[in-house]
């Protein structure tokens, strides 16, 4: 990664895909008030020609509410997911990722991590709470195809609650 500026509330760095089809760019920016982290995504076709078919960009985040994942209990919506820390059955902190750039298809996915491997609560399933246990956050955007030198830029939001 390329470190492209830093202030005392965001750092941007640029990265290339292995293939080197896509640049992207991340700033990352911190409002303390709010408790959360927007992340910006500029996503630019560099290879010279156009990409067919259809583009995914996708987020992960293992939330880990209070510091541990084993008592954390999940739900999602289309565009986010969040988990709440139960303590001794009481509700505690909370914490979600969103997707935030209305207009731009995306879809989310709890995962639910086991020792026999990932099991998940689709979006297109009920809305059933995973949990309690360790769990994983995914935001996907459908970015479709790219022209020569097209940029699409996306956002997600990390909150705490």
């Amino acid at each position: 990664p390329l470190l492209l500026a830093v202030s005392s509330s965001s750092v941007s760095i640029r990265r290339l895909t292995t293939d080197r089809v896509f640049q992207i760019d991340h700033t990352f920016t911190r409002d303390p008030k709010e408790m959360d982290i927007t992340v910006n995504v500029s996503i630019m076709n560099i290879s010279g020609g156009p990409v067919f078919g259809q583009v995914f960009y996708t987020r992960f985040a293992d939330l880990d509410v209070g510091g541990d994942g084993s008592d954390d209990i999940m739900d999602r919506s289309n565009r986010g997911v969040w988990a709440r820390d139960l303590k001794s059955g009481v509700n505690g902190d909370g914490v979600a990722l969103t997707a935030t750039t209305f207009g731009t298809p995306a879809f989310s996915t709890a995962l639910l991590l086991a020792s026999t491997g990932m099991k998940s609560c689709l979006s297109g399933s009920a809305l059933t709470p995973l949990g309690p246990a360790d769990t994983v956050a995914q935001i996907n955007y459908d970015l479709g195809g790219f022209e020569p030198g097209q940029t699409k830029t996306i956002a997600f939001t990390y909150r705490r609650q």
